[in-house]
């Protein structure tokens, strides 16, 4: 009778042992992404993007953007939020809590199984932020993973005990800080990509060639009467931007009919007098007195505004002798 018995306790342990061992995705884990509090403070100079349609619902969506973007009524692209737990193999525990588990199976008729752990798996969590310029292209993305190892249970309430939405929540959460931390520190580059997506820029030299068109027209052309209109073109910097652009319109000048600009040799001859020829900026003022020393009658003042994304060319058309602006031009542009 007895050897009946442990027959069957031998029997019963080693079914629910080979079931342990050989079956380790039989309850497997569960991760309820939507019932995560995942809520982050992250906050970044990035403009203003759309949620992409996704499986996380959009008010945990919006609880992970937060105010993660600057704010405007103008959307420069689109972004996605995607999480992950993925199975990758057994824990570090599990040989040591299969053993365990069978060996107190045994031991007590097999009335403690249903309570204890059967063996430890292994995921590997990811969260990830993609970023889509105003045409839906992917413009970059940012993620992170963290290890995560779950104990794994096998009695009818298993679904309670081998639901871990709650336990990696902190893990997941850090994992999405840790990506828009990434993306706020890119924000430059980012705001970049999307604002050239939508406003493809404009080079330097289309700029240049706009801007003589416009301020050609507040210029009087050379005339008997009105004698000869001597134009200098002066950097207000010595950005290579602002030298491109200066090259770039100054030729036009030069290859107009009705104009004669004073040549670069010789602004750089009056440049070097004045010391200026060094310095990083020049003054209007101090323009003016290289305009008169060249005889110019009017100075096309050119620098650059702005900063980052949002810089743009501008060009100031200045009558020499008064100091009077008579005409400007501002174009964004690309490097």
């Amino acid at each position: 009778m007895k050897t009946n018995i442990y027959s069957k306790q031998i029997a019963l342990t080693m079914i629910l042992a080979i079931s342990c061992i050989s079956l380790p995705k039989l309850w497997a884990h569960v991760f309820n992404f939507n019932r995560m509090n995942l809520s982050n403070n992250v906050s970044s100079n990035i403009l203003p993007l759309q949620s992409m349609a996704g499986d996380l619902y959009q008010n945990q969506v919006r609880s992970i953007m937060g105010s993660f973007f600057t704010s405007g009524a103008e959307n420069f692209g689109y972004y996605t939020i995607k999480l992950s737990s993925n199975y990758i193999g057994r824990g570090p525990r599990d040989t040591a809590i299969e053993a365990a588990f069978i060996t107190a199976g045994g031991l007590t008729l097999c009335l403690t199984m249903p309570f204890l752990p059967c063996g430890e798996r292994r995921y590997q969590l990811t969260a990830s932020i993609e970023f889509f310029d105003h045409n839906r292209q992917k413009i970059t993305e940012f993620s992170d993973s963290a290890v995560y190892d779950g104990l794994e249970y096998i009695h009818k309430n298993s679904h309670r005990k081998n639901d871990h939405t709650f336990k990696t929540e902190n893990q997941f959460r850090n994992l999405l800080r840790n990506c828009l931390n990434a993306a706020s520190r890119n924000a430059d580059n980012i705001n970049k990509l999307l604002v050239d997506a939508k406003y493809p820029p404009i080079p330097i030299s289309t700029a240049a060639r706009n801007a003589f068109n416009e301020l050609r027209t507040k210029i009087p052309e050379c005339s008997e009467t009105a004698g000869c209109s001597r134009i200098a073109v002066i950097g207000a910097n010595d950005n290579t931007d602002v030298a491109a652009a200066v090259m770039q319109i100054e030729n036009h000048f030069l290859n107009a009919d009705g104009y004669h600009a004073v040549d670069r040799i010789t602004l750089n001859f009056i440049m070097a007098e004045l010391e200026l020829s060094n310095s990083p900026f020049v003054s209007t003022a101090d323009a003016i007195r290289i305009g008169k020393l060249a005889s110019a009658r009017y100075l096309i003042i050119v620098d650059i505004n702005g900063t980052g994304v949002n810089r743009s060319l501008v060009f100031r058309a200045v009558v020499v002798e008064t100091g009077t602006v008579i005409a400007s031009f501002s174009s964004p542009f690309s490097i």
